[in-house]
């Protein structure tokens, strides 16, 4: 059995290098505790704000509506020079320490002019730089200084664990000035947040497209809920009030968010198929989904037996 090591204060004890190290490493302990329940097999996590300044995609729809499509967190903005916003997230440094960083002014990022063609797909991380600290005449002192830092790497070698993922670069149109990149990787969003909001309109207009949809689809072709439409239009309605009431009722993380959308479409597939073939129109495809993507598994063979 492993021990550990717990500063306690007693009249007459010493204070060691042991003793100062056993408080250094409460906050970590505190949260891998706290990120274990919370957010479970998640490492680095940004708790608000650190988002990049663009606009959300948009796109005419049949009768010229403007509609904004891609999964939750699509963003343009160009590579060459953006800022990110004040936030908080929690991080591990390059010595698998935990932090909780909190971030007060905008991070700018310019893309210094010596930087080659970008070859591959992009990924933007926050690092932490750790510096020494030391007094007017240069003694050293007994803390670090931890320095938020942006870095825009390919995305083949942004796997090291002390990178957090702010956005990952996906494909763009060639004609396009402004890059697309997917920022909802590690995040938690509350229900205000615009892009719930949005997410929240694409489930109205499911709604609207499963109450003028006609008898079709496989489910009712087998005729798996009977032979009345309007039961396969209310369970399809039930399960969009359902993801809606989890979206809109507390703070979620982005895992929470694909696995919600995925059994939504599994909901849909099993009930008014229209609506889910419209879902993944909306995701614009499990190429650029990003940790979408897990929203396009095929349901389980024994969904009846689960559900």
């Amino acid at each position: 059995m492993s021990s550990i090591d717990i500063f306690h204060v007693k009249d007459g004890s010493l204070i060691d290098i042991g003793g100062l190290q056993a408080i250094a490493d409460t906050s970590d302990r505190v949260l891998q505790g706290v990120m274990h329940e919370t957010f479970d097999r998640v490492g680095n996590f940004v708790l608000f704000g650190l988002e990049p300044n663009g606009q959300r995609p948009k796109r005419k729809g049949k009768v010229g509506v403007i509609k904004r499509i891609g999964p939750p967190g699509i963003m343009l903005f160009p590579a060459e020079e953006f800022s990110v916003s004040p936030g908080a997230a929690v991080i591990f440094d390059d010595r698998g320490k935990r932090h909780v960083v909190y971030v007060n002014d905008p991070l700018f990022y310019t893309l210094p002019e010596s930087s080659p063609p970008a070859t591959e797909l992009r990924t933007l991380v926050l690092v932490l730089d750790i510096e020494p600290a030391s007094d007017e005449d240069g003694e050293p002192l007994a803390y670090e200084v931890i320095r938020p830092t942006l870095r825009l790497i390919p995305t083949s070698e942004a796997d090291k664990p002390h990178y957090l993922h702010l956005a990952a670069e996906l494909p763009s149109p060639k004609d396009s000035v402004k890059q697309v990149w997917s920022t909802d990787i590690c995040r938690l969003w509350v229900p205000s947040h615009p892009a719930i909001q949005l997410t929240l309109k694409l489930f109205d207009d499911l709604e609207e497209q499963i109450w003028r949809s006609d008898r079709h689809g496989d489910p009712w072709n087998k005729g798996q809920l009977g032979r009345e439409w309007q039961t396969y239009q209310t369970k399809a309605t039930l399960a969009i009030s359902a993801a809606r009431y989890t979206l809109s009722g507390k703070p979620t993380t982005t895992i929470d968010r694909a696995r919600l959308l995925q059994n939504l479409r599994w909901q849909l597939l099993r009930s008014v198929e229209n609506a889910a073939i419209e879902l993944e129109k909306w995701m614009r495809g499990p190429e650029t989904a990003g940790v979408y993507s897990i929203i396009y598994a095929p349901f389980p063979a024994d969904w009846d037996q689960i559900f």
